[in-house]
């Protein structure tokens, strides 16, 4: 007699693997141990596929994946205050700090019990430099880490991540972690090294990868803000919901959850950055908190002699400083306006616009709130009310 033929697993929607997956991910923390260094990575992958899940059904499994995360960093800190060791000074500190973020608790990476874990990553960048060299996956999330505390990335390192434009020893993978670092670090010397791997990202963005380079991938897109990439990105959700048939195997680790499930909610690592308060009480897309409209002009009356005004709505995340202003201006289709900027210990400099590059022996760009007041704070750190107009003039430097 024949056996039964096997009753097949049912097919879940997109909505339903979401769900299963974070079901799976905050339901199967392992107990503590020094091993255990992936909890970081969940809360990451969780809260972007679902910014209120720390509301939702699942919140006291949220809030436990989320005490793991912080005991793990703490545990780790009791042994060695400086993380010193192979396994945290080598980009796992980056994943933590980011993981922090997501959660937006009361501790922050700069103060976390008594720590200041930003302070830590940057020492770890001059401790780990010879591995960063070899492995710019890694790198790559550290300057991801940096980045979204304001903080300052060394030109050394951001040239040995974007050296070798279209060339990536870890494939897919590495491009697609250097096109989200060097969009969010966003300076002149980031930008063909950014253009570069996007490339490289699409052009291998394919059938046959495994689910977490197609995970990787996707969030690289989706971290352009391209809308020419959206169908691409669907056939990658779609491959990676046909492939994930065991759905407990990928999710029951942070490094599944991280890369796999934030291309579902059409967001990547960058939207951690735009994540609402946790006091937010309107379900909002990442990135697209507010529109807010835009009264930019740009004034080079020393190189071109030209001005250009911009008037345009965006999509800004709550309460937007206005590099993020500008940037959502840059993101815009076909938009004119583009900009870059260099890692002071100030925070992010603005030394180019339209192409137009500052001569640091004889001009910069000055930044005005209409119609004569400087800023009196970095582009990161002024918060860009609607209807505020600002001047960016190409100013020549006043010498004695």
């Amino acid at each position: 007699m024949d056996s039964p033929a096997p009753i097949p697993e049912p097919k879940l929607t997109e909505n339903e693997t979401v769900e299963e997956s974070i079901r799976v991910s905050l339901t199967t923390t392992p107990p503590w141990s020094p091993g255990r260094r992936d909890t970081g990575e969940a809360v990451i992958g969780v809260t972007l596929a679902d910014p209120d899940v720390y509301r939702g059904k699942f919140h006291v499994h949220y809030q436990a994946k989320v005490l793991s995360m912080n005991i793990d960093v703490l545990a780790a800190l009791g042994q060695d205050p400086d993380l010193t060791s192979v396994e945290w000074a080598s980009g796992k500190l980056a994943h933590y700090v980011i993981g922090i973020v997501a959660a937006r608790q009361e501790q922050t990476p700069s103060s976390f019990y008594g720590y200041n874990l930003v302070s830590i990553l940057q020492k770890q960048l001059i401790l780990s430099e010879d591995q960063f060299r070899k492995n710019r996956f890694k790198l790559s999330w550290m300057a991801i880490a940096l980045c979204q505390q304001n903080a300052t990335f060394d030109q050394k390192f951001e040239d040995i991540l974007t050296a070798n434009p279209g060339t990536y020893y870890y494939g897919i993978d590495e491009a697609s972690m250097i096109t989200m670092a060097c969009l969010c670090l966003n300076t002149t010397g980031c930008s063909s090294a950014a253009n570069a791997a996007e490339k490289f990202v699409s052009e291998n963005l394919k059938t046959g990868l495994n689910v977490y380079s197609l995970g990787l991938g996707a969030q690289a897109l989706i971290a352009t803000g391209k809308t020419s990439y959206l169908p691409q990105i669907q056939k990658a959700v779609t491959e990676i919901k046909s492939k994930l048939r065991n759905v407990v195997e990928k999710m029951n680790n942070g490094l599944g959850v991280s890369q796999i499930l934030p291309p579902f909610a059409k967001r990547s690592l960058l939207d951690i950055a735009c994540l609402p308060p946790l006091d937010y009480h309107q379900t909002v897309p990442l990135c697209s908190g507010q529109t807010i409209e835009i009264f930019f002009t740009v004034e080079d009356l020393i190189m071109t002699n030209t001005t250009r005004q911009y008037n345009v709505v965006v999509s800004v995340p709550p309460n937007p400083t206005l590099l993020q202003s500008m940037q959502a201006l840059q993101a815009q289709p076909d938009s004119e306006f583009s900009f870059g900027t260099i890692s002071t210990s100030l925070g992010p400099m603005v030394i180019t616009i339209n192409g137009i590059t500052r001569d640091e022996n004889s001009n910069y760009w000055k930044i005005l709130t209409a119609p004569d007041i400087p800023l009196e704070q970095g582009v990161a750190e002024t918060y860009h009310k609607d209807g505020k107009r600002y001047i960016f003039n190409l100013t020549a430097l006043n010498r004695p």
